[in-house]
């Protein structure tokens, strides 16, 4: 028996021992922002965009492995389609694309190709 400890130590040395909780792919994603998604022909980008007075700014937030995402699904919609990435861990991002920004077509393709090789 082990005399002198308090509950607390013992409670936070419990505590410390406990596996940190795993780290979901979707949290990587920056959410909240203006992002462009962008598939290259060997994996996915994200980048940051802000606006200047010249021109937007780009800079890149994250890159994904073809692997990475492993479902993608486009919903149709009169001013707003939603593009839907679910990632390996099941951890999922919604985002908003609105009419005549980007080639929703070409982001599905470059996502089977990658489904194909894989």
């Amino acid at each position: 028996m082990i005399t002198g400890v308090t509950g607390s130590v013992v409670e936070s040395a419990v505590e410390s021992m406990r596996p940190e909780p795993p780290v979901r792919a979707a949290s990587s994603f920056p959410t909240g922002e203006d992002v462009i998604f962008t598939i290259t022909t060997t994996r996915y980008m994200v980048f940051r965009q802000s606006f200047g007075l010249k021109m937007p700014r780009l800079s890149l937030a994250v890159v994904y492995e073809p692997s990475d995402i492993v479902q993608l699904a486009v919903r149709r919609g009169a001013a707003m389609r939603k593009l839907l990435l679910v990632f390996g861990d099941q951890s999922l991002v919604q985002l908003s694309l609105p009419r005549g920004q980007g080639d929703v077509d070409e982001i599905v393709a470059g996502f089977l190709s990658f489904q194909a090789a894989g």
